[in-house]
Parts: C-alpha cells; sequence; structure tokens
C-alpha cells in the first residue's frame, strides 16, 4: 500500500465531481480529517483556495495522525 500524500490545490480542483477524498481540516493546534464527496464547484470556493496548505489540505488517502503530523502546514 502506498503512502498517502498531500495533494496540490490544483490536483484537488481538478478532481472530478465524483471523486471521493479525504480532507484534512485545521482548527488551531488540531485537526480534522473526513472522507467526503464534495463536487468541484465546492472545492474551488468553499474551500478558499488561498487558505490551501494552511488551514485545510487534501490528501490522495487515509493518512494517519502520525503522517498528517509529519507534514508540516505552510504558514
Amino acid at each position: 500500500m502506498d503512502t498517502p500524500r498531500v495533494r496540490t490545490l490544483e490536483e484537488s480542483i481538478n478532481l472530478p465531481d465524483d471523486a471521493v477524498s479525504w480532507i484534512e481540516v485545521k482548527k488551531g493546534t488540531d485537526t480534522a480529517l473526513a472522507y467526503s464527496m464534495m463536487p468541484r464547484g465546492l472545492r474551488e470556493t468553499i474551500l478558499w483556495p488561498e487558505e490551501y496548505g494552511k488551514k485545510w489540505r487534501v490528501w490522495d488517502g487515509k493518512a494517519t495522525k502520525k503522517q498528517r503530523d509529519e507534514i508540516p502546514w505552510e504558514s
């Protein structure tokens, strides 16, 4: 099994509408990981692309807490 990785913003936005992704949202020092189907229009507007990597990011698979903690957030 491949190690999950964080997708780039471009990869995340250009996923098909029926794609299901692991979306990690940063809340202070905590994060929440949700398995979600999110149409492209929502990914482009609701999740604020300018905050990608700072307050939210998309994984290409389910990452463990340890794996998520190993990839730093942008500042």
